[in-house]
C-alpha cells in the first residue's frame, strides 16, 4: 500500500471516529462497535491489512493506549466517590471472576473436552475485562458517578487478576513446585506496590510540575511521565496498569491526598493538571481510542461455524451469570438504581488483554492452543457487540421494565 494512501486512510479514519461520536450523542450507539466493525472490514473481511503488517508496534500501540485511557480514567475519578466504589468494586470484581471463571472451566471440561490447563487457562482468559473498552463508553454514558468509578475499577481489577493468574497457570505447568505457592504473594504484591509506586510518583511529580512548565513544549511531559511510571512498574514485576491509574487518581486528587499527609515532611507545593494539560490528554485518548478499536477489530478473526457456535453460548453464559452475579453482590454502599445495576451487568466486555493472553498461550506450545485462541476472538466481538447493544437499549429505556423487575424484588404474584 502506498504511503499517499496509508495517510490517506489515517486520515479518514479519525473523521469517521468524530463522526461515530457525534452520532453516539444523537441516537446513544456507543462509538466502540462501529470503530471495531470498521476494523473488522479492513481486517479479517476483505483482508486489506493483517495484524503482522503492524510488526512489532501493534502490541506496543496497544500497551500505550491501555496506559494513556487508564491514566486519563483515573483523573476523573474523585477522591470521595473512589472511597464509596472501593470495596463494592473489589466485591464485584471478585466474585464475577470466580463465578465466571468456575463455570467456564466446567464447560470445557465437561462439554469442550479440555484438559484440567487448557480449561483453566481458556476461563481465565475469557474473565478478562477490558478497561480500555469499559473507560471510553463511561465517559459517553448518563451514569452516577460512583457506579462508573465502580466499573472502572471493577475491570482494572478483573484485568490484572487474568494477567496475573494467567501467567501463573502457565508458569506451573513448566515449574510444577514453584508457581502454585507464590500465586497469592504475587497478586497482592503486584497490587498494592504498583498503587505505591503511583501514588509516590504522583507526589513527585506533582511537586515538580511548576518547574517542568517552564520547558518549551512541555505539554507532552507528563503523558512521558506516566509511561516512564507504567515502565518502571512493570520491570520490577508489578501491575503497570494498577500503577497507570493510581497515578491518574493520585496526581487527580493531589490537593485533598496532601492535606492527609505529615506536615513535618516539609513537601514543596504539589500543583494539578491544568484545564489546557486536561483536554490535550482528552485529545490524546480520542486518537489513541479510536485506532486501537480499530486494530482490535483487525486482530480478531476465527475460521468455522464451531468457533462460532461456541464463542456465541460463552458469550451468552457470562452474561447470564453476571446478571446472577451483580443480583446476589447487592452493592448497596452505592445506592444503585435498577438502571444502574442493569449497566453494571452489562458492562463486561473483553479486549486486548484477552487477545493478548491468548497469543501468548499460543506461543507456549500448549495442546489446543490454537482452538483456545480462537474461542477467545469470537468472545471479544460477541461482548463487545453485546455490551454495545444492550448499553443502547438501557440508554434508550428499553430494559426499564426488565431492570426494574429484576432488581427491585418484586415477588411474582401467583394465582389460586
Amino acid at each position: 500500500m502506498q504511503t499517499a494512501t496509508i495517510i490517506l486512510i489515517v486520515g479518514l479514519f479519525v473523521f469517521l471516529s468524530h463522526l461515530f461520536s457525534a452520532l453516539f450523542d444523537r441516537v446513544r450507539i456507543p462509538d466502540v462497535l462501529p470503530l471495531i466493525i470498521l476494523g473488522l472490514l479492513i481486517g479479517p473481511v476483505f483482508h486489506l491489512v493483517s495484524p503482522s503488517d503492524f510488526g512489532e508496534i501493534g502490541p506496543v500501540f496497544t500497551t500505550l493506549a491501555l496506559v494513556i485511557i487508564l491514566f486519563e480514567g483515573g483523573l476523573d475519578l474523585n477522591f470521595n466517590q473512589l472511597k464509596e466504589a472501593f470495596l463494592p468494586a473489589i466485591k464485584l470484581a471478585l466474585i464475577t471472576f470466580c463465578v465466571s471463571f468456575i463455570f467456564l472451566f466446567i464447560i470445557g471440561c465437561e462439554f469442550l473436552k479440555l484438559s484440567y490447563l487448557q480449561s483453566a487457562l481458556l476461563g481465565l482468559i475469557i474473565c478478562t475485562t477490558s478497561p480500555p473498552i469499559v473507560i471510553p463508553m463511561m465517559a459517553k454514558l448518563n451514569l452516577n458517578e460512583t457506579i462508573k468509578t465502580t466499573l472502572i475499577l471493577e475491570s482494572t481489577i478483573c484485568e490484572v487478576l487474568g494477567i496475573i493468574l494467567t501467567l501463573a497457570v502457565l508458569n506451573a505447568s513448566i515449574h510444577k513446585d514453584e508457581a502454585y505457592t507464590t500465586v497469592i504473594g504475587s497478586i497482592i504484591a503486584s497490587f498494592t506496590l504498583a498503587i505505591c509506586i503511583g501514588f509516590i510518583a504522583a507526589i513527585a511529580w506533582s511537586s515538580i510540575l511548576k518547574i517542568i512548565r517552564r520547558v518549551e513544549n512541555n505539554i507532552f511531559c507528563t503523558p512521558a511521565f506516566v509511561c516512564i511510571v507504567y515502565g518502571m512498574a512493570e520491570l520490577f514485576g508489578y501491575s503497570g496498569p494498577v500503577a497507570s491509574l493510581s497515578l491518574g487518581i493520585s496526581l487527580g486528587n493531589i490537593r485533598k491526598i496532601v492535606t492527609y499527609l505529615p506536615k513535618k515532611l516539609n513537601l514543596p507545593d504539589h500543583s494539578t493538571l491544568t484545564e489546557r494539560e486536561i483536554s490535550f490528554f482528552a485529545a490524546m485518548v480520542f486518537i489513541i481510542k479510536t485506532f486501537f478499536f480499530i486494530y482490535l477489530g483487525v486482530t480478531i478473526h476465527f475460521d468455522s461455524l464451531h468457533i462460532l457456535t461456541v464463542s456465541t453460548i460463552l458469550t451468552l453464559w457470562l452474561y447470564l451469570s453476571r446478571l446472577l452475579v451483580v443480583k446476589l453482590a447487592q452493592v448497596k454502599s452505592i445506592n444503585p438504581s435498577p438502571s444502574d445495576n442493569m449497566m453494571m451487568t452489562i458492562m463486561i466486555p473483553k479486549g486486548l488483554a484477552t487477545a493478548v493472553l491468548a497469543n501468548l498461550i499460543m506461543q507456549s506450545n500448549i495442546a489446543s492452543a490454537q482452538y483456545i485462541k480462537e474461542i477467545a476472538y469470537g468472545v471479544i466481538l460477541f461482548s463487545i457487540t453485546i455490551t454495545a447493544i444492550l448499553a443502547f437499549l438501557l440508554e434508550k429505556g428499553v430494559l426499564n421494565k426488565f431492570s426494574d423487575y429484576y432488581f427491585q424484588d418484586k415477588p411474582l404474584k401467583v394465582e389460586n
